[in-house]
């Protein structure tokens, strides 16, 4: 047993204790991207890669298509609608939050907990 409480600080020191599995709860990251397919592009790998940088995984996308807007939000009136379904750490949230509203070729975001879960 002591080897075992002294190996683990060891881990833990270093670094390389890693969050089990259990605590990853389904999201749906719900995106606007502005209009433009070489802007979508863009951002759309951004978006992907900022949930894969708070540590999530995505499990589907939905491409939701080019729809008009109900009033114009940037100058906006048609944009792009994405659905991430993507499992995260809920500790981790408000990182993924704070790195899309950066994020300049979204004009929205909502990140919800799925039913899923």
């Amino acid at each position: 047993m002591i080897v075992f409480q002294r190996l683990f600080i060891r881990i833990v020191e270093c670094g390389s204790y890693v969050q089990k599995e259990e605590n990853m709860r389904t999201y749906e990251v719900a995106s606007v991207f502005r209009h433009g397919a070489d802007i979508y592009q863009k951002g759309l790998e951004s978006v992907r890669g900022q949930i894969q940088k708070a540590g999530g995984t995505i499990r589907k996308e939905e491409d939701l298509g080019e729809r008009p807007l109900a009033y114009p939000i940037q100058k906006e009136t048609i944009a792009r609608y994405m659905i991430f379904h993507t499992d995260l750490d809920p500790a981790r949230v408000s990182d993924l939050e704070n790195e899309l509203k950066l994020e300049t070729s979204l004009l929205r975001f909502l990140v919800i907990l799925s039913e899923e879960d």
